[in-house]
């Protein structure tokens, strides 16, 4: 997970529901102002980063097994794009851009931002088989390049 520590990114969901799993890890990199309540929240399983550069986010992201997006209602999220680059599916809950971003064949959503539901997510996404070429291919249509085409092609429309 990588994420800013804020109440609005329902981390604390994540942790509350990997604290039900102890022989699952869960790594979490970023930092914010729910960082010291979180990792007292946390089990042992649980491990907090910190801020970390983007070099060492992207080996994080090529060495995960998935990646979990839990905010609420957010506007775009760039961490499961990126995740999705690296070729790893994303659970993530259904809501805001996720839905955008996201198909069944890059991930999995969870329904509720209840630690049941995110383990009920993590038990489909886990039991399914993501193709990691399917995954980055899907990824590249959210590059800078493809947006560039995309706008240009617009503008063009609208200009006949």
């Amino acid at each position: 997970m990588v994420s800013r520590l804020e109440k609005y990114k329902n981390v604390d969901v994540v942790v509350k529901a990997f604290n039900q799993i102890p022989n699952r890890k869960l790594v979490i990199i970023g930092d914010g102002s729910e960082r010291k309540k979180l990792e007292r929240l946390a089990g042992k399983n649980i491990k907090f980063l910190g801020y970390r550069t983007d070099t060492v986010v992207n080996e994080y992201y090529q060495n995960c097994r998935l990646f979990i997006a839990s905010a609420h209602d957010e506007d775009f999220g760039i961490t499961p794009i990126e995740a999705m680059a690296a070729g790893k599916p994303v659970l993530a809950l259904r809501s805001g851009g996720f839905l955008e971003t996201i198909t069944e064949d890059t991930g999995e959503f969870y329904d509720e931002n209840t630690p049941e539901s995110l383990l009920k997510g993590l038990i489909k996404i886990l039991e399914k088989t993501f193709d990691s070429h399917t995954i980055r291919e899907y990824a590249t249509t959210f590059s800078t390049e493809n947006f560039k085409e995309k706008m240009k092609a617009f503008i063009d429309s609208i200009m006949k």
